[in-house]
């Protein structure tokens, strides 16, 4: 039986910043759709067309809980550790 193995192909310095107590990472986009993308590689949602410039930075819950697919384990990790302190 054959499995879908997906490849993170990207890892980036990653941009945190905050905005009324909750954590955001600048490289990736919460699409009002409701999908996460990461900004450099997915600048248009490929569900819906709508762009990444007129979307929010995707919090570090939101993409830790739902996009972690999109981390590699690097960044995975440094989320993660910048979450819990």
């Amino acid at each position: 039986m054959a499995k879908n193995i997906f490849i993170n192909r990207f890892e980036e310095t990653l941009h945190f910043h905050r905005n009324n107590g909750v954590l955001f990472v600048g490289n990736f986009w919460e699409c009002s759709c409701g999908r996460l993308y990461r900004r450099s590689a997915d600048p248009v949602c490929p569900a819906c067309g709508r762009k990444n410039q007129d979307h929010p930075d995707c919090s570090a819950e939101m993409l830790v809980t739902y996009g972690s697919a999109l981390l590699s384990g690097n960044e995975s990790y440094v989320v993660s550790m910048i979450l819990d302190s």
